[in-house]
């Protein structure tokens, strides 16, 4: 079983110390937003919450794991086996027990449901919209280095002109101005910026 090397930005790790003094309360406040929860253990297997009423569901390929409400203080942990996540080992946990390594980390999917006849549409930190780099995070960082790559890429294009002896410096200022210059700088009167780009 191999952990994702990268997780998200915008996780929310919750240490649990007691299962049975801080669960009721995590679930309270995400399981009604329908989060999806990693619950993450070491060494590296992935538990599932189960209740007789309220059977775990698989929600991924990832290792994401649905809790529902109501939780009761009879509810034991177990491990969820399924196509997904292949785990040769069965055990049950009481939630009674003090455990220290366990994280629950919660974050949105990254598939969702879209208002395009309920398409799914992905959630991404960016994306090309007409030639400008829109970023979850605001600011023009992502914007301004993606115009500085269609410069350099405008510039390569140029360059067997530009190092021509049979043409002027003022002709090749000119063109420099007209095709590299004016790439970099399409657009940028509508980046965001903010302090932190100034």
């Amino acid at each position: 079983l191999h952990l994702p090397t990268h997780l998200p930005t915008d996780l929310l790790a919750y240490p649990l110390t007691c299962l049975s003094t801080h669960l009721p309360t995590y679930l309270s406040i995400y399981s009604p937003a329908h989060l999806p929860v990693y619950l993450l253990t070491y060494p590296p297997t992935y538990l599932s919450i189960y209740s007789p009423t309220h059977p775990p569901t698989c929600l991924s390929v990832c290792l994401c794991i649905s809790i529902y409400l109501p939780i009761y203080l009879s509810t034991y942990l177990s491990i969820y086996l399924s196509i997904y996540l292949p785990i040769y080992l069965s055990t049950y946990l009481s939630i009674y027990l003090s455990i220290y390594l366990f994280f629950f980390i919660s974050y949105w999917f990254s598939l969702v449901e879209g208002p395009l006849s309920g398409e799914k549409l992905e959630v991404v930190d960016s994306f090309r919209y007409l030639g400008d780099q829109v970023s979850s995070g605001g600011g023009c960082a992502e914007s301004v280095a993606a115009r500085i790559r269609i410069a350099w890429a405008k510039f390569r294009e140029l360059l067997p002109l530009l190092a021509t002896k049979g043409l002027s410096l003022r002709v090749k200022g000119r063109l420099y101005d007209a095709c590299v210059r004016t790439t970099m700088l399409h657009g940028s009167e509508t980046w965001a910026v903010t302090a932190e780009d100034i």
